[in-house]
């Protein structure tokens, strides 16, 4: 699978290319500089450099294998969804969009497993992508799936984001800190002991905090201090049940009190004596100016957005989000640093579903994740404008496309059959078009395709 923003190999001094095939479905490539090397004469030819070029080298990963087969199952199950309303088969595709992510998930906690084990991942006769560039991959895959299925597919009661932006922006971040800090002797004085517990704060998981702040010597039993009064205000800190029974002005008001609390305590000075815990009850006030200084426990623009959001507008709804996000994106160098990612990322909380696919076709140089997305886009009723041209939908051009790259391995063949069979209007025609080149190398495999064609009553092809 191609990395995002790929770095572009340049044959220097070339001024034409030649190439040979190789085995392993390859190429040769030269420079070929013929004008140059007659003028000189022979004894002035210089050899040129060879460059390899791997064709499909990315089917050789057994991770990308891993993901393209038990997608492939997924996909096949969504397309039997019964085409009735309501709320169960709105609950079916959150499933299904949940089932995506967890092989995603899969594939990456398995790189991470045999990135440490240092094992082979394919074939060693293939240049097969390195491990950490998989991983990255697939986790900017991971983030841009988590909040399509957020926006665009979960059900919002009164349009209420937060819950599900949170759960979006909790990675291994501040996982890292916590695993340090546990690992010293003494846990307080580690010195990823605050930063641990400013991570928890901003990704608002207050359980966590508290269990930190027991560990200072300074938190006394039977003793009402300032790290009990913290204590006690993380324990009242609202959040919201989606599905409790509680409104979202029941909430908000619940919310303003307890925020009036906390700045009430931040006015007594009552953290004055404790630098950590008076930043903490700034945040909980939710003061624009202690973001500032919050920037260097937020990884990216989206997690600092999130975590203001959670403390300056915790009731804010799914559409108003776009609105929030400049401000961030300011904060972290501005729109000139944007990367593709949060482009995609950007177009998404603007609610523009086709700059989503276009960015990510462009971005992520691979056909699987936005024909998986768009299909599933599709079923939910997302993609409701005119087809990109008078005869084909976007959805059935990005199976086509997703069928071509899986055509060109020897054996995901017969996964491409599967897709290009959900193809209503074009499916048929490239299929039988595949079919006639497709090289049958072994006896077995013939009598496969032979089989195929006999059930799609092919036979005169």
């Amino acid at each position: 699978m191609a990395a995002t923003d790929a770095p572009t190999t340049i044959i220097p001094g070339c001024r034409g290319l030649a190439g040979y095939w190789v085995p392993g479905s390859g190429i040769l490539v030269h420079k070929s500089d013929i004008q140059s090397r007659v003028s000189q004469g022979s004894e002035h030819c210089q050899i040129p450099v060879l460059h390899e070029v791997q064709w499909g080298a990315d089917f050789q990963s057994l991770i990308t294998r891993k993901l393209i087969n038990e997608t492939h199952a997924i996909f096949m199950d969504l397309q039997h969804v019964p085409d009735s309303g309501g709320t169960g088969r709105k609950a079916s595709l959150i499933k299904f969009s949940r089932r995506y992510r967890s092989v995603v998930r899969a594939c990456i906690l398995d790189l991470e497993e045999k990135s440490d084990a240092n094992e082979p991942l394919g074939d060693l006769r293939f240049k097969v992508p390195p491990s950490a560039s998989q991983k990255q991959l697939l986790t900017l895959i991971e983030t841009v799936w988590h909040l399509c299925e957020i926006l665009f597919i979960e059900t919002l009661p009164g349009g209420a984001v937060l819950h599900y932006l949170l759960e979006w922006v909790q990675n291994g971040h501040a996982e890292r800190y916590i695993k340090e800090v546990l690992q010293h002797l003494q846990p307080y004085n580690s010195p990823s002991y605050w930063p641990a517990i400013y991570c928890l704060v901003l990704q608002g998981r207050v359980n966590d905090v508290r269990e930190l702040l027991a560990q200072h010597p300074d938190r006394q039993a039977g003793k009402y201090d300032a790290f009990a009064s913290m204590d006690e205000l993380l324990h009242k800190m609202p959040m919201y049940q989606l599905y409790m029974g509680q409104s979202l002005a029941e909430f908000t008001m619940k919310w303003s009190h307890w925020q009036q609390e906390c700045k009430h305590c931040l006015d007594n000075e009552t953290y004055a004596g404790n630098e950590h815990l008076q930043k903490i009850c700034q945040i909980l006030c939710g003061e624009e100016q202690i973001f500032d200084e919050m920037i260097e426990y937020c990884k990216n623009w989206y997690e600092l957005l999130v975590a203001k959001l959670l403390y300056c507008n915790p009731a804010v709804k799914s559409y108003d989000l776009q609105y929030h996000t400049q401000a961030c994106i300011d904060m972290f160098g501005g729109s000139g640093s944007l990367r593709s990612l949060d482009r995609i990322l950007l177009s998404a909380f603007e609610f523009d579903v086709y700059a989503v696919i276009k960015e990510s076709s462009e971005a992520l140089g691979n056909w699987w994740f936005v024909a998986h997305l768009t299909d599933l886009l599709h079923h939910c009723g997302q993609l409701d404008s005119p087809p990109i041209s008078h005869s084909i939908s976007l959805r059935e051009f990005l199976l086509l496309e997703y069928s071509a790259s899986l055509m060109s391995h020897h054996s995901l063949w017969r996964v491409a059959v599967d897709y290009l069979l959900q193809c209503p209007v074009y499916g048929r025609a490239h299929l039988e078009e595949y079919i006639e080149h497709l090289p049958l190398e072994t006896d077995k495999k013939a009598m496969k395709v032979l089989r195929l064609c006999e059930d799609l009553e092919m036979l005169a092809q």
